[in-house]
């Protein structure tokens, strides 16, 4: 009965180790706050309401993750696509790996290389200018 409790015990402590260092936290995750502006001619202080970001603001922005196609194809290739939170915040899992973080339309343009590691939180603030004047 002894040795079944020990081979039990061993299983357990063995499952729990391997089961916290695979799986989630083999990648690691990019995240951060996208500012959208402005969205009236004239900013006032305080900011009126309607000139605010809303969800729909934010989801009418959405931006693009790209990966290397690798060292003979310097060419990148589309990972994800993305977009803030009603608030404008945002979180995405990647594998680790250099990436470039992309939003580009007729009048704005961002463009940002990121590292993300195993198990770490990259942080990336987005600006978009929206044109408005």
């Amino acid at each position: 009965m002894e040795i079944a409790t020990k081979t039990i015990t061993l299983a357990l402590i063995s499952f729990f180790i391997l089961g916290c260092t695979q799986g989630p936290q083999e990648n690691g995750y990019l995240d951060g706050h996208i500012t959208i502006g402005p969205l009236c001619p004239v900013e006032s202080f305080p900011p009126d309401p309607s000139c605010e970001p809303t969800e729909e603001t934010y989801l009418a922005y959405e931006l693009t993750v790209y990966r290397s196609a690798g060292p003979t194809q310097p060419a990148l290739v589309q990972v994800t696509r993305f977009h803030g939170d009603k608030d404008g915040n945002y979180r995405i899992e990647l594998e680790p790996g250099t990436y470039v973080v992309a939003y580009e339309n007729q009048i704005s343009r961002f463009r940002e290389n990121v590292e993300i590691k195993k198990g770490e939180i990259t942080r990336l603030g987005i600006g978009i200018d929206t044109g408005i004047r």
